[in-house]
């Protein structure tokens, strides 16, 4: 029925005529479940209760202000862009006249974002102190340009000693293998140092299954749904804080 669709709050225009149009179009499936719980935690726990024409620059301004005082630029950031964006597809489906939200400032005093990193000789002892497998999956993280979904993938199959190569052919995902990646290059064949291809044969000998079907850092044992063995399910996203 009609009255299903019109919206009686903030809440409930942003997620049944805001949401639907981001995630079939500039939202990409990974960025959609993250940013979601951001605009559901600082715009709608909030805010949401209200009708969307009581909702002024006034109280859109000082949440804002609020998250300043807990949360990281870029986040604070976020949160001002949606808001801007939230009224602007309202005003495009005719439920407001203005944007209370298009003159919104970022606060003054916005948490400086930590940009600590560590030494050469830190990161040595870090690597140091891991074991193998371990040691293989940060270097290859910090080193190749592999995503986190694209590692966990990673079968034997995909392992060549004598080139020095691992080929990305899958990617796994929220407890799923796709056949596809984050991007057109994801699905792509990467060489690696002579060194990290040695101690990727060295885990090969100590690893559960060495068998081409197996996967080179499998799931250490059976938790939440995923099997032993198995590829490790990235399940849990955590916002940016």
């Amino acid at each position: 029925m009609l009255e299903n669709f019109v919206p009686r709050t903030m809440r409930h225009f942003t997620r049944n005529r805001f949401f639907p149009l981001r995630e079939g179009s500039t939202w990409k499936q990974e960025t959609a479940a993250i940013r979601k719980i951001e605009i559901e935690k600082d715009i709608l726990a909030p805010l949401g209760d209200l009708p969307l024409a009581q909702v002024d620059k006034v109280l859109l301004q000082t949440q804002l202000n609020d998250l300043a005082k807990k949360l990281s630029q870029a986040r604070v950031q976020h949160t001002r862009f949606y808001m801007k964006a939230i009224f602007e597809e309202a005003i495009d489906q005719g439920f407001v006249e203005k944007n209370p939200a298009r003159k919104l400032v970022l606060p003054k005093q916005l948490r400086a974002t930590d940009k600590t990193t560590l030494t050469w000789n830190q990161l040595r002892l870090v690597l140091a102190s891991v074991p193998l497998r371990d040691r293989i999956l940060l270097t290859l993280d910090m080193t190749e340009t592999f995503r986190p979904s694209e590692l966990f993938a990673l079968r034997w199959s995909d392992f060549d000693m004598d080139a020095g190569t691992l080929s990305v052919r899958q990617t796994a995902f929220r407890g799923k293998l796709r056949d596809y990646g984050k991007t057109r290059m994801s699905l792509r064949t990467v060489h690696v140092p002579q060194g990290l291809a040695n101690d990727l044969w060295l885990w090969k000998q100590e690893c559960p299954d060495p068998s081409p079907d197996a996967f080179i850092f499998p799931n250490a044992r059976k938790r939440n749904g995923a099997t032993k063995n198995g590829f490790i399910a990235r399940t849990t996203i955590v916002p940016v804080c």
